[in-house]
Order: C-alpha cells, then structure tokens, then sequence
C-alpha cells in the first residue's frame, strides 16, 4: 500500500509520488530502482513532454496512454526490462527520440522508428 496521498482533482500518482496533471512535462528517474511497469495513469498527464526512466527493471509494457499524449516526443527506456510496445505508440505524429535498447522486446518495429 501506498504511503501517498495525492489529491486526485490535479494529482496522478505513480510510483508512491505524486505528479500534477497540469504542471508536469518532464519526468527523469533514471535508475531510481523503480520495479513496476509503467502506469497507465501516465496518460493523464496531459502535458508530459518527455519520459526518462532509462536503467528501471520495470518490466511490462509502454502504455497506449503515452503515445496518445499530444506533446509528447520523448522516451528514454533503455535497460528497462520492456516486453512489449502497443503499435498505436508508435501513431503519435509528433514522437522524435525513442530509445529502447536492452530491452525483451519481441515482434517488429516500424520501419522509421530503427535507425539505418
């Protein structure tokens, strides 16, 4: 159980913190040790920008959530112990930087999403 306590009208909570909806567009927790996947939740922060949270053992999979974020074009998870990634992450027009290397990922990427 959580020792958080955000208030949920402007507050997510991932990861026994709370973040504020409206207010955050950077995140980087490079190895913090975090060791769950990556919430779902994440898609209520509407103006995340950029995700950094290379060296986690987090496991699972990228959300749907995130590649639907209108702003955001930024994902570090390298070493992350990653599984899988929703094709719909990658429909997010507006995606620059994606690092996904050390990972478990199977099946195929897109074409323009690997570097020649």
């Amino acid at each position: 159980e959580s020792d958080c306590s955000c208030n949920p009208a402007i507050e997510v909570e991932m990861w026994d913190m709370c973040f504020n909806i409206a207010d955050t567009t950077h995140i980087s927790m490079r190895y913090w040790g975090l060791d769950s996947p990556i919430p779902e939740t994440i898609g209520q922060l509407v103006n995340l920008e950029e995700l950094d949270l290379k060296g986690n053992p987090l496991g699972g999979e990228i959300p749907e959530a995130l590649g639907n974020l209108p702003n955001f074009d930024f994902l570090d998870c390298n070493s992350c112990e990653l599984e899988r990634i929703p094709p719909s992450f990658w429909e997010n027009p507006n995606m620059r930087f994606v690092y996904l290397e050390d990972n478990y990922i199977t099946g195929e990427l897109p074409e323009d999403a690997v570097d020649p």
